[in-house]
């Protein structure tokens, strides 16, 4: 089924791409109206989806960040709507429609704003293909988290995601970064749809279940090689405390404490809990979700 829906996803993208030609040139001047050095994902954004997006989703998601709802089109008018909606990795799912909530929203703000129709659906679709296309993402729905030793990053964040246990997620208290507080409130008042890549949560069962998908994974985990100088030792995951550290004082971004409460102790828990089962071997060889993450 999934390979069927991107076989017609890409036709659609290939036609969608004649209409508005190949360009040997990939630069952008990101201001929209210059065609000239625009990509083919751009050109396919300015001529098929910023007009949806302007028509349906601009009264509520254009504005100032760090407001709600999610404001993945910036707050410039048309023009930012691309800069803005590819710096919101939840938005475009790492340009995989299977992982956009662009596409897989569905009906929300109780029922007043309806869903994508089918053909609607199709645009964006064939838009992210070829954004991946472009940047040169080859989007893998199935990286082999079942063996030993992760030879990519993309493994290693797999096979973790496979071991995480809600039950070890729930003992451990990480669910409370979502309370955590910053100069604008808690961490979940603006992550609750996934803003940045980040979905923070106050059910913590769905919380659990969204940071193992691909595209939030990366808040508290990262991957790293174990030896820089033998690539034979492969790949394991990490506690992302340097990310985190920067965002508590970064520009754009409200201020907070990372070691203001229990926090960061609890996530290291977490980690230790998960690691302990990779190493002795007791974990599924599931992965990543292969769902789309359920509209928050």
């Amino acid at each position: 089924m999934r390979l069927q829906t991107y076989a017609a996803a890409l036709a659609i993208a290939l036609g969608s791409a004649a209409c508005v030609g190949q360009l040997n040139t990939m630069g952008d001047d990101s201001s929209g109206d210059d065609t000239t050095t625009q990509s083919t994902g751009r050109q396919m954004f300015e001529s098929d989806v910023s007009p949806l997006l302007a028509a349906n989703c601009s009264g509520c998601h254009a504005g100032a960040v760090g407001t709600q709802p999610l404001k993945y089109l910036g707050a410039t008018g048309a023009t930012g709507y691309y800069d803005g909606i590819t710096n919101e990795p939840s938005v475009v799912g790492g340009y995989d429609p299977n992982l956009a909530n662009l596409v897989n929203k569905g009906p929300h703000d109780n029922g007043s704003a309806p869903g994508w129709t089918d053909e609607q659906k199709g645009i964006m679709t064939s838009w992210l293909i070829q954004e991946a296309a472009d940047r040169g993402i080859v989007n893998d729905p199935n990286p082999n988290p079942g063996v030993t030793t992760p030879t990519t990053s993309r493994e290693a964040l797999a096979q973790w995601s496979g071991c995480m246990s809600i039950d070890d997620w729930n003992s451990s208290g990480v669910a409370q970064w979502a309370d955590k507080g910053s100069e604008r409130g808690q961490c979940m008042s603006c992550h609750n749809q996934g803003a940045g890549g980040y979905y923070a949560s106050d059910d913590d069962t769905q919380m659990f279940n969204m940071n193992r998908y691909e595209i939030y994974i990366t808040t508290f985990f990262t991957a790293a090689p174990v030896s820089v100088t033998d690539p034979s030792q492969g790949y394991h995951v990490l506690v992302n405390e340097q990310k985190l550290r920067l965002k508590a004082n970064s520009v754009g971004h409200p201020s907070f404490n990372p070691d203001g409460g229990n926090q960061m102790a609890n996530l290291q828990n977490f980690y230790n809990l998960t690691m302990a089962r990779i190493t002795a071997g007791t974990c599924p060889t599931t992965g990543f979700p292969v769902d789309p993450p359920p509209a928050p």
